[in-house]
């Protein structure tokens, strides 16, 4: 891991209210981006910005921890899944996500 980009994702935690990124924030790389896990949602620290796709991977995963059998909530789901890749909204990875 390069230590200016794990740098630069703790700052920006800092700025967002998080004391302690590197012991309150599950993080994870891809490649040499840092990613962080803050309320379930995977987003790249440095701009805010949630990381979609893994967010319906993630949603998808919790309904099945849940133990939650509705067919159509998965199919809205998967519906707007659908719905994203044909905008071209998955094209790339992020959507913005507002910082509080």
């Amino acid at each position: 891991m390069h230590l200016g980009e794990l740098e630069r994702a703790c700052d920006a935690l800092r700025g967002l209210g998080f004391s302690n990124p590197l012991l309150q924030v599950p993080m994870r790389r891809r490649g040499k981006q840092v990613l962080a896990v803050v309320d379930g949602a995977v987003l790249d620290p440095a701009t805010g910005q949630l990381l979609l796709d893994e967010s319906f991977t993630a949603a998808n995963a919790w309904l099945a921890r849940s133990g939650v059998d509705d067919p159509e909530l998965q199919t809205v789901l998967n519906d707007e899944r659908t719905r994203a890749v044909a905008a071209g909204e998955l094209r790339t990875p992020f959507l913005s996500l507002p910082i509080k």
